[in-house]
């Protein structure tokens, strides 16, 4: 069960670009989930524009499809093992996170006010949200330690000149060949 630092540290790595990428599509599906009803509603004429509804689809925007796409973006440049991308992701995924408890703190708010039920379905997402932003952060702390492995091909870039063994084969014979 003891294995080398560097296979825990590759496979937290592997974790954490696996899961960005699976939290960005959970994001955007959970962002069409919020705005295809709305959309809806306005496209058959259900509900007439208003000013409010700008708000929530800028909601919608910055709270699941702009980090949505910043994840997968991230989620590149951590398989490339970039130091500043697993930073940039810890901090993404903690105000992702921020925006999940901030909206939960309000969600309850409103519960305790207005005595409404169904907003229990909302409150269950954003924990489910908390849970998933804290494990992405887990995850890529994790990676820190797999970001300078050596002897990984996964985190070569580019190519390594070759080394010739014998440094004097490449030298001209001129016993065989007369000039």
């Amino acid at each position: 069960m003891n294995e080398p630092v560097s296979d825990h540290s590759r496979r937290a790595l592997t974790s954490a670009v696996f899961l960005a990428r699976v939290w960005a599509c959970v994001s955007l599906l959970l962002g069409g989930i919020a705005s295809a009803p709305l959309s809806i509603a306005l496209m058959t004429g259900h509900t007439r524009f208003a000013t409010g509804h700008i708000l929530y689809f800028a909601a919608v925007t910055f709270v699941f499809v702009v980090p949505a796409v910043l994840y997968l973006i991230i989620a590149t440049y951590v398989q490339q093992r970039r130091e500043w991308a697993v930073i940039a992701g810890i901090v993404i995924a903690s105000l992702h996170g921020l925006c999940a408890i901030v909206g939960l703190i309000g969600l309850l708010i409103l519960t305790h006010v207005t005595g409404l039920g169904f907003i229990i379905a909302p409150s269950l997402g954003a924990l489910l949200f908390i849970a998933a932003t804290t494990h992405l952060i887990y995850m890529l702390s994790r990676a820190f330690g797999a970001l300078h492995v050596a002897g990984d091909a996964g985190g070569r870039r580019g190519f390594e000149p070759l080394q010739d063994e014998d440094p004097q084969s490449h030298q001209r014979d001129t016993t065989k060949f007369p000039r």
